[in-house]
């Protein structure tokens, strides 16, 4: 297994959006301002404070429309796994590389989860001619997949254990997060190449449709899926 993973995944924060005013208006607004002022016209203040306000609720709504502008792909490596992604750059693939060894990757070191849940699949992106790997994005990049009734049911067994043994007080404190992993390769090649799963730092759960968002601006060669904090 050679996935030469970044450690800078999810820096998008989809718990935020960007502000974005339509440059027409700004130019209208900006004229008008300027005729008030050759004119000595006195615009009142409750006026100024409107428009800022509706200035700050167009910018809003215009960021939340601004992703995914991009192509959206679908791809699936298992079934009931299926990955959505959207605001692929044109010139970029993506695929899904085969797992050859699901058990190995569960064995890996974690940091950040407790409990490998599933594993979604292998996600890489490559050039027009998939010879490259690409691993940067000048925009955010949005991967939503779905998971299995099956991985579902598994997660609610791990937390009614943990609550049953006394690890937690609660099943709230038990979560369910996106995971990836992380692969470090050494320049001393007599060290074997460094395996830890990671979560994801900015990402939704829709437990009611089973499903995970995340954004990255970065990525490797890395397998995506699904575990526990604790």
């Amino acid at each position: 297994m050679n996935n030469k993973s970044s450690d800078r995944n999810a820096t998008g924060n989809i718990l935020s959006e960007k502000l974005e005013i339509p440059a027409w208006l700004l130019t209208v607004i900006v004229i008008a301002l300027i005729l008030a002022a050759v004119l000595k016209i006195t615009i009142p203040v409750l006026l100024l404070i409107a428009i800022a306000l509706v200035l700050i609720l167009i910018g809003f709504l215009s960021g939340r429309k601004s992703l995914p502008p991009g192509k959206v792909i679908k791809l699936s490596d298992s079934p009931g796994y299926e990955i959505t992604l959207s605001n692929v750059p044109e010139n970029v693939t993506p695929r899904l590389l085969k797992i050859d060894n699901d058990k190995e990757l569960r064995d890996y070191e974690k940091d950040g989860t407790k409990e490998i849940v599933f594993i979604a699949g292998n996600l890489v992106f490559s050039d027009a001619n998939g010879d490259t790997l690409v691993t940067s994005f000048n925009s955010p990049v949005r991967l939503t997949f779905s998971y299995t009734a099956e991985a579902e049911q598994r997660f609610i067994d791990y937390r009614n254990t943990l609550v049953e043994r006394g690890v937690v007080a609660s099943k709230d404190e038990v979560k369910l997060i996106p995971i990836y992993l992380y692969t470090h390769t050494y320049e001393d090649k007599e060290r074997p190449e460094l395996h830890i799963w990671k979560p994801f730092q900015n990402f939704l759960v829709d437990e009611a449709n089973r499903t995970m968002t995340i954004e990255f601006l970065f990525w490797g060669d890395q397998q995506v899926g699904g575990g526990t904090r604790p």
